[in-house]
């Protein structure tokens, strides 16, 4: 079923080793915070429906989102306020589904596609006629926050506007993206990649805000202005890409990036692409690729072996991403088959 709610360049100085700690264990502390509100939206959500997510992906930041993917049978859902908002697509069934939230009451037959909105803050209770599946994006306060902060001519406070049941074709390629990426894999096998979800945050929170809020359109136009900049500098560039191919075999986090670029995550994205006419996910992946393919060809290991030293912890998953890439199968391009990596 479908769920949602409704909320009502630094320096070039280097910190030193005790600020640098410092400011570690604050990044930790509020990241664990971040997953914790997400965790307390799942656990209401879980226990309400009496269903387990199939698969929870969290962001590496407090102002990241995190994802779940549910299956919902037919039932009652009853939920107090949730700590974060929830932004949910239906991306398999056709139930029927009556919403009771704010005071409204709300009837709808639901197509795949359909898209709710729910604010933190906001109880809400769900009937649901039919089976359904549900990709859930929670985004915590700290996300709309940051996002006002980056914005200063954005109306403040930004509030998203509370929407069910709804066609947009934009979020539509946004879910579809994400489920080709996790729709894959059980819980067991599913990649977490905080890399792919914390770099659409930007894109879906200036989405949200452009065109499903109270944003007006000179606003809008302050928006569309901040997000033009200028690419990363080749000799910023090159250090990104000297860390990325020394870390292949790591978690690599949007922050890691952003911070040797000294800039924020916002701002990051869109010199990062702006340079490279990449992602950084796209980039990282391509990298991982290559990599994988000069081992295949120059390592007798096996493939169980050379997966999680291309940050594909689990061979599985890393042979179904390989035959997507290559159009064969990691033991198939040892052999010969498939195509080579562009050099």
């Amino acid at each position: 079923m479908e769920l949602v709610v409704r909320a009502g360049g630094g320096s070039g100085t280097r910190p030193d080793a005790a600020a640098s700690v410092q400011n570690d264990v604050m990044r930790l502390a509020v990241e664990l915070a971040a997953e914790r509100v997400a965790a307390q939206a799942i656990r209401l959500i879980s226990g309400s429906a009496r269903s387990t997510p199939l698969r929870t992906v969290h962001a590496d930041s407090d102002a990241g989102p995190s994802l779940t993917m549910w299956r919902f049978t037919p039932g009652r859902i009853a939920l107090d306020p949730l700590p974060c908002n929830v932004l949910s697509y239906l991306w398999h069934g056709t139930p029927t589904v009556t919403r009771i939230a704010g005071g409204r009451y709300a009837r709808k037959r639901l197509r795949v596609g359909a898209v709710t909105f729910l604010p933190q803050g906001m109880a809400s209770e769900w009937l649901l006629e039919g089976t359904a599946a549900s990709l859930q994006v929670y985004i915590p306060p700290r996300a709309v926050q940051a996002f006002g902060e980056e914005h200063p001519s954005s109306p403040c406070p930004l509030v998203i506007d509370d929407f069910f049941g709804i066609e947009d074709s934009w979020l539509d390629t946004y879910f579809q993206m994400l489920i080709s990426e996790y729709d894959t894999f059980s819980s067991q096998q599913a990649p977490t990649d905080s890399l792919l979800v914390d770099q659409t945050q930007h894109s879906l929170l200036r989405h949200l805000i452009r065109w499903h809020s109270s944003t007006s359109g000179g606003n809008r136009d302050a928006i569309d202005r901040r997000n033009k900049v200028s690419p990363l500098r080749p000799a910023v560039l090159q250090r990104i890409s000297e860390f990325i191919d020394a870390n292949l075999a790591a978690d690599i986090t949007l922050h890691a990036l952003a911070d040797l670029a000294a800039l924020s995550v916002e701002h990051f994205l869109r010199s990062f692409r702006a340079a490279t006419g990449k992602t950084p996910y796209q980039y990282v992946l391509e990298q991982r690729f290559d990599k994988a393919a000069v081992l295949l060809k120059t390592n007798a290991a096996p493939v169980s072996a050379i997966a999680p030293e291309c940050g594909f912890q689990n061979p599985s998953h890393f042979s179904v991403r390989f035959r997507a890439h290559f159009g064969v199968s990691p033991s198939e391009f040892r052999r010969g088959l498939g195509r080579n990596p562009q050099c």
